[in-house]
């Protein structure tokens, strides 16, 4: 069976879009896939200069970190503050305190060291 022109001017535009949307759904795959981690890193560095403020800021007002060292209610109370903890986590602040960023998982992997590199909050991982 032999098809009429018309019948092979629309299966080759056929084909051909069907071509053309696969190539489009695997670039965007590929960079959203290369872009995604990048943004994740940006975002988690955000929050992390968020925290650096909190301490730099409470640190400035205390002379050292003896406020937080063995405090673990004073640690999640400043994860809370800068967004490193979900809600569940922590009561809610009390009124009249500004919205903090974002929470996400990101707060139980922070450790402080001080100067010495001891730690001071958070949990020691042990390296291989």
């Amino acid at each position: 069976m032999r098809l009429p022109l018309l019948g092979k001017f629309v299966l080759s535009f056929f084909v051909t879009g069907i071509v053309l949307v696969g190539i489009l759904i695997a670039m965007m795959e590929f960079y959203a896939y290369r872009n995604f981690s990048d943004y994740v890193g940006q975002t988690e560095y955000g929050q992390l200069d968020h925290l650096a403020t909190i301490l730099e800021a409470e640190y400035r007002e205390n002379g050292n970190w003896d406020f937080l060292r063995h405090n673990h209610r004073e640690w999640i109370s400043t994860m809370y503050r800068a967004g490193l903890i979900p809600e569940e986590a922590f009561p809610p602040p009390p009124k009249g305190v500004p919205p903090r960023p974002g929470a996400n998982e990101l707060g139980p992997r922070v450790v402080l060291l001080d100067g010495r590199r001891e730690l001071v909050m958070g949990r020691r991982f042990k390296t291989a």
